[in-house]
């Protein structure tokens, strides 16, 4: 069999500083990403079946506290993800269908709170 995939997705990530009266520096670093993989047609042995289509977005967010004398004294990595297979259940001879967007991804509920 013979088929094209291809993935496609967005990250944005951003740096805050803020200077403390101690001369500390406060480093923060939020991210977002979110990405679509395996977009395509089906794939066709003796019959179709749905590609491995995903959706996939998440979050995460880290920091650093750094002493103007001795460097850095903490830091912290934290991120969460959520993903969903976006093909949609189907019976034998049902034609194949995908789920728009995200799918079933709750942001709040799945990503941010991390609930299953």
């Amino acid at each position: 069999a013979y088929n094209t995939f291809y993935d496609g997705g967005f990250l944005l990530s951003a740096q805050w500083e803020h200077s403390l009266n101690s001369g500390a520096l406060l480093k923060l670093r939020p991210g977002l990403g979110v990405s679509i993989m395996n977009m395509g047609d089906n794939i066709k042995f003796g019959q179709e079946d749905p590609s491995p289509r995903l959706a996939r977005t998440g979050i995460s967010l880290g920091g650093e506290l750094t002493s103007a004398s001795y460097g850095p004294m903490i830091a912290f990595e934290w991120g969460h993800a959520a993903s969903d297979i976006l093909a949609k259940p189907r019976y034998p001879g049902d034609p194949i269908t995908y789920q728009s967007g995200l799918g079933d991804i709750n942001i709040y509920d799945h990503v941010i709170r991390g609930k299953n």
